[in-house]
Formats: structure tokens, C-alpha cells, sequence
């Protein structure tokens, strides 16, 4: 789910043309890369964190 200019957010896919120019190039876990030509962009959210304020163990890869 991504949130473009302020609007509600929406998911896309890889691949998919998020606004003019710019592409969701990966996503991996809590990361997703958008790409504008040779230029790219990261975005990630934070560690989720338990309701005791640890944070919260990540599952390892299979």
C-alpha cells in the first residue's frame, strides 16, 4: 500500500507506474523501491514493536 500526494493509500504491484515516471521496482519485507530512471528511492517502514515497547522478533527466511 503505498500513499501518493496526500491520497488515500492503495496497493500496487512490482512493476506497476506509481505516478508519471516513477516505478515499484522491488518489494521485500518491510522495504519497497521505487525507480525514476537511474534514480531510486527506498521506502521502509519501521520495526514493529510489541505492546510492552520491545520490539517484536522478525521471522527468519525459510
Amino acid at each position: 500500500m503505498i500513499s501518493v500526494d496526500g491520497k488515500p493509500a492503495r496497493p500496487y504491484r512490482v512493476g506497476s507506474t506509481i505516478e508519471e515516471g516513477v516505478v515499484l521496482q522491488s518489494v521485500r519485507g518491510r522495504q519497497a523501491v521505487l525507480a525514476s530512471g537511474p534514480t531510486q528511492v527506498i521506502l521502509e517502514l519501521p520495526p514493529v514493536r510489541s505492546p510492552l515497547g520491545a520490539q517484536a522478533p522478525i521471522a527468519a527466511p525459510r
